[in-house]
Order: structure tokens, then sequence, then C-alpha cells
């Protein structure tokens, strides 16, 4: 039994108390943080990932001590990232171009033809995790959060995989913003223009860390795969893409 501590944010204030199963001992409609015996913080946004950095701001003021803490890698989003630099995410607009990875979520029956043909925008929908009507039809969805990749992958089906993809390969140009975001807090207060002139994939970026990719992602561009091992541990892969790259 891992007995924890849960930080709860609603309506600006915060409360806390011992949590033992997060998932199923607080309403999975809040925010909140709960931190492991082992320290291990996990963050649960649900539909209001929009106003993490608020939310971490407001807890991080009312327990100073969580400041220096790291958000766990399989936390459904800013996986790895520290509790600072989320706070930080929702002034900080994030360029595209700075992205040294990205992350996308599918299941292993489909690693065989994606490692072949590449990522294809063009899946029917009722094969997609992501289930938004206004997006272009021929769009890939990636993430630079492992977390928010694992959480799509396992919405389709059992035996999740994470593709690791090098941003350098693909095309500036194809990038398009997450249309989910513009459904949040910080979408709507961008879309009204609260934050100036940032353009939609860097406002996509930063407040939900997703973005969307036009077209195809080459395999080439496919550097690594990463699997959940036998102990439980994520194992990362690297692709015969990325090793035929290494010896060139």
């Amino acid at each position: 039994m891992r007995i924890g501590h849960a930080y709860i944010w609603i309506g600006g204030s915060v409360t806390s108390r011992p949590v033992t199963s997060p998932e199923n001992e607080i309403d999975g409609d809040l925010f909140w943080i709960w931190r492991a015996p082992d320290g291990d913080l996990w963050l649960n946004h649900e539909e209001r990932e929009g106003q993490a950095a608020e939310a971490l701001e407001t807890v991080v003021g009312t327990h100073p001590d969580l400041s220096g803490a790291v958000i766990s890698e399989d936390s459904p989003a800013f996986s790895g990232m520290p509790v600072g630099d989320v706070i930080g995410s929702g002034t900080t607009f994030i360029d595209v171009r700075s992205v040294e990875a990205w992350y996308h979520g599918t299941s292993a029956s489909r690693l065989p033809g994606i490692l072949e043909e590449g990522i294809r925008g063009d899946m029917p929908a009722e094969q997609r995790a992501w289930k938004v009507s206004d997006v272009p039809p021929d769009t890939v969805y990636v993430s630079r959060h492992r977390g928010t990749a694992l959480g799509h992958a396992q919405r389709i089906g059992r035996d999740p995989v994470i593709l690791e993809v090098d941003p350098t390969i693909l095309e500036a140009d194809n990038y398009c913003d997450d249309r989910d975001f513009r459904l949040l807090p910080d979408g709507i207060a961008w879309a009204a223009g609260a934050y100036g002139d940032v353009d939609a994939v860097s406002a996509s970026l930063t407040l939900t860390g997703n973005v969307g990719y036009r077209g195809r992602i080459p395999a080439e561009a496919i550097i690594a795969v990463h699997r959940l091992g036998h102990d439980g541990e994520w194992e990362r892969e690297e692709t015969p893409h990325a090793l035929a790259a290494t010896w060139r």
C-alpha cells in the first residue's frame, strides 16, 4: 500500500490529504498532484491542462517543498519536467523548432507497418485515439511529453508502444496546432488575443505540449520505440533507421 499525499486545486484554492490510490479516491474532474512515498510526483489535469501553470503556482505557493520536484515520466502530461518549468510554461512560449524529440503513441500490432511506411495521417476516424472532428483529415498528432503519448496509445488498445520521432527530418511548414487546445481555458484566452501575437502552433505546443503534423511522418524519422518491459520499466530501442544513420 502506497500512502502518499494529494494536493487538490479547484477554484483557486488548495486542499490536501493522505491518499493511497489517487485515480480511485480523487474525482477525475479535479486538478490534483499526488506525491508518492518515494517522492515521485504525479499530476492529473483531465480537462484542466490549460490551467496547469496557474494550479501548480498556487500549490507551490502553499507547499514550497514541492518547488524542486519533477513530474513523473509516466504522468499524463508534462512528463519528466520540473515543477518550475511547468509553472512558466504558460508565459514562455516554445518555438516548435526547439523541440528535440516528438512522441507518438500507438499499438504494437501497428508497429511493423509504421516502421515500413511511416506514420500516416489518413487513418480512418474510428482507428484514431484523437477523436476531434475539426481537424485536417491528413494530420498526425505528436507530443513533446512521453506520458501524453502513452495515454493516447492506451486508448487504442492493449500493448501500447511509444514512437520517438526526430523533428529535424520533418518539414517545419507542415506543423499545425492541436485543435483540442482551443477548447481549454488558455486556448480560449489565446484565441481572444490574451497572449499577444503568438502563432497557433507555438500556442498549442506551449499550452498542451501537443501539435499536429500534416501528411505522413516518414519511417526514417522514427528513431526509437519505447516498450514496457517485463519488469515494468520502459525500455528504449533504436530503430533500424536510427542505427543506419549512425553508421553513415
